[in-house]
């Protein structure tokens, strides 16, 4: 199960074997260390980890000098909180025209391009491909969906990533 820090999402694929269920946690300070806890809703321009089940961990943005690729995962301790010592596993949301962007914390949008299920990353906002709907279930899990591709961020167990 997948999660994207400030609530859940919920994803379904084909070309994964698994449903996955993703939390989104919003990003508070707590004295010196980052803690994010679960979100009912997206407030623009806070940051998000997207996150799995604690067995799988928090994703991982795409390597600083790369222009695609998949959302790796690094193991998390989750309890009521998420807490993290930095902030470079989060991604910031930014409310935009008819959706959602993503950012990472080397400030490049995700997003999606031809029929790729690996995320494309770019410091400026493609003209297609870089909006996202969020959306949450009666359960609290959310759905993270390209808007273009209609595509959900969703965890492979089977590559150990995230991709949609």
């Amino acid at each position: 199960m997948h999660q994207l820090l400030n609530e859940k999402i919920c994803m379904k694929r084909l070309l994964f074997t698994l449903i996955c269920i993703t939390n989104i946690y919003a990003l508070l300070w707590a004295q010196e260390s980052v803690t994010f806890r679960r979100a009912t809703s997206i407030e623009s321009g806070k940051r998000y980890l997207i996150t799995v089940e604690e067995e799988y961990g928090s994703a991982v943005p795409v390597k600083e000098n790369y222009s695609y690729g998949y959302l790796y995962t690094q193991t998390v301790s989750i309890d009521d909180e998420i807490i993290c010592e930095t902030t470079a596993n989060a991604y910031i949301i930014e409310t935009a025209q008819g959706g959602y962007t993503i950012k990472d914390c080397y400030d490049r949008y995700l997003y999606m391009k031809d029929n790729y299920t690996s995320f494309n990353v770019s410091t400026e906002l493609p003209d297609e491909g870089g909006i996202w709907s969020i959306s949450f279930n009666s359960e609290g899990e959310a759905i993270i969906n390209n808007t273009l591709k209609d595509k959900t961020i969703q965890y492979s167990t089977q590559y150990g990533s995230f991709g949609a």
